[in-house]
């Protein structure tokens, strides 16, 4: 399922896996893992509000484009969440973006580029 920034309050406030926030100006993707998608997409929105993001490329296209200009996606549930196997799929999402010629604010592990899935 796919939210919009404005109502992500309709994702599963309890559920966590893998999201995908798309830039729709530029195209470019943030690729994550979460145990809760709501509490985690509020820590992204109220850091790139604050100018205080981690990924400086994701912090200066929100001050660019705007608020409005990003999706927040639900790319994968994972029930229950176990840390190191959401690992490898968030890389795995990664690779399938990159392999679409998806440009992602994320870096790969240096084991993963080139690769496709």
């Amino acid at each position: 399922a796919a939210y919009r920034m404005s109502n992500l309050s309709a994702a599963p406030r309890d559920l966590g896996g893998i999201y995908a926030i798309r830039n729709c100006t530029t195209g470019m993707i943030y690729i994550g893992r979460t145990r809760r998608f709501y509490a985690r997409w509020n820590e992204h929105r109220m850091a790139l509000r604050n100018g205080r993001h981690e990924k400086p490329l994701l912090q200066q296209a929100f001050q660019e484009n705007g608020e409005s200009a990003f999706d927040c996606i639900i790319a994968e549930v994972s029930e229950p969440y176990q840390q190191g196997y959401v690992e490898r799929i968030e890389w795995r999402w990664m690779i399938v973006f990159k392999s679409h010629g998806a440009t992602l604010y994320n870096t790969l592990p240096s084991w993963a580029e080139g690769r496709t899935v």
